[in-house]
């Protein structure tokens, strides 16, 4: 393990409990963005008159940025690194669902759907690949944890929104309550990261004409992963 060059003493090496329990905050992020907006549908048209449409595509929206941007995922990880990248994301979503905060405005709940996208486009293409380095001997339980949590906030998007919006006075403020796990997961990840080596990942920059556009193994994972968003 390099040593750290000002003290001579070796980076910190966090336990497998913490950089699982890290690996859970972020991968609970991951859908309450998406599963939290559906829950208060019923109250923002009452509110707004919005048809069903237009609902309709803030739901949308995050789903197509997560395939459009996840093609410069690899560029982004190779220009700043994985950990800034995942750092990036993860504001980003903050950022967000804090928009979300201002209420019935479109163009502001459209951006807060791109970013959205943006971050779990970025979160899903490099955190487990880090986490594959870290834990290359628990890769099957860090695998089912992330599976495991990613639906779970899923669930609890879909659950707790409509009752916090009632708690809160506003569903614009239910929504931008979830910024609070992407904060908290943001805190976590510095924490975990904090003491590892500053460095650009070498990552292999994604062409068109290299994907498995013929693998019917990857269209049916694609079929399947689409099915469950």
């Amino acid at each position: 393990m390099p040593s750290n060059p000002v003290t001579g003493a070796a980076p910190a090496t966090r336990s497998t409990a913490a950089i699982l329990a890290v690996v859970v905050l972020v991968a609970v992020n991951l859908r309450l963005a998406l599963s939290s907006l559906p829950a208060v549908a019923t109250l923002i048209q009452d509110e707004t008159g919005w048809s069903d449409a237009f609902i309709g595509a803030l739901t949308t929206v995050p789903v197509l940025g997560m395939g459009v941007f996840a093609l410069g995922v690899p560029r982004l990880a190779g220009r700043i690194g994985r950990r800034s990248a995942v750092s990036l994301a993860l504001v980003a979503m903050a950022a967000g669902l804090m928009l979300r905060l201002a209420g019935a405005v479109a163009v502001t709940l459209l951006l807060s759907a791109m970013l959205a996208g943006l971050s779990i486009a970025i979160l899903g293409g490099l955190v487990p690949g880090i986490v594959r380095e870290r834990l290359a001997h628990s890769m099957g339980l860090a695998t089912s944890l992330w599976t495991a949590a990613m639906m779970g906030g899923a669930a609890l998007g879909a659950a707790l929104t409509l009752p916090l919006a009632d708690l809160t006075g506003g569903w614009n403020r239910a929504l931008a309550f979830w910024a609070l796990p992407a904060v908290a997961a943001l805190v976590a990840w510095l924490w975990l990261e904090r003491d590892q080596p500053a460095r650009v990942a070498t990552v292999a920059i994604v062409r068109l004409r290299d994907l498995p556009w013929r693998d019917s193994t990857a269209w049916a994972l694609t079929a399947f992963m689409s099915v469950n968003s």
